[in-house]
């Protein structure tokens, strides 16, 4: 009976409160994997990163802070976009879905246009990305992926 009570309180009262990112995988083939990347994004693109700007980082809020990442464009496989440096936000922790990029490394990014951190950057939009994006490190990029981007790309242009 104690044992039970126990168990009812603990559920009824947890102990701390927990963040996680889950990012849904659909069973379904690789290119179909790319396409709804592709068609999901407004902006994709391989990129180094060349800044990372952690201003928006609140030191006392562990969850919730965006980090900006600047990317010097190697080539740019969606979007409209005609600068060489394009500034990127993902959250600061992966619980909440932030994707880490690291200083220097060339990567494949997909982003969206969105006002979530608009508040803080007094932009009218930001190009915002996340775990759940199909980011990679470019090195381990599928040729493949890169192949399929590009066919998707004319074909959206014509």
């Amino acid at each position: 009976m104690k044992k039970l009570l126990f168990l009812f309180l603990l559920l009824l009262f947890p102990i701390t409160n927990s963040f996680a990112c889950s990012c849904i995988e659909v069973d379904e083939s690789f290119s179909k994997k790319v396409e709804g990347g592709f068609s999901k994004s407004d902006l994709i693109i391989t990129g180094k990163v060349v800044d990372i700007n952690t201003e928006y980082v609140e030191n006392n809020k562990p969850f919730g802070s965006p980090i900006l990442y600047r990317f010097e464009i190697i080539k740019k496989l969606k979007g409209n976009l005609e600068k060489e440096v394009v500034e990127i936000i993902s959250e600061v922790d992966s619980s909440m879905c932030g994707y880490k990029f690291e200083f220097g490394k060339s990567y494949l990014v997909y982003a969206i246009n969105s006002t979530y951190y608009s508040s803080l950057t007094n932009k009218e939009f930001d190009f915002v990305t996340s775990l759940c994006s199909r980011n990679q490190i470019l090195k381990n990029v599928k040729k493949k992926e890169l192949q399929k981007l590009k066919k998707l790309n004319r074909k959206e242009k014509k």
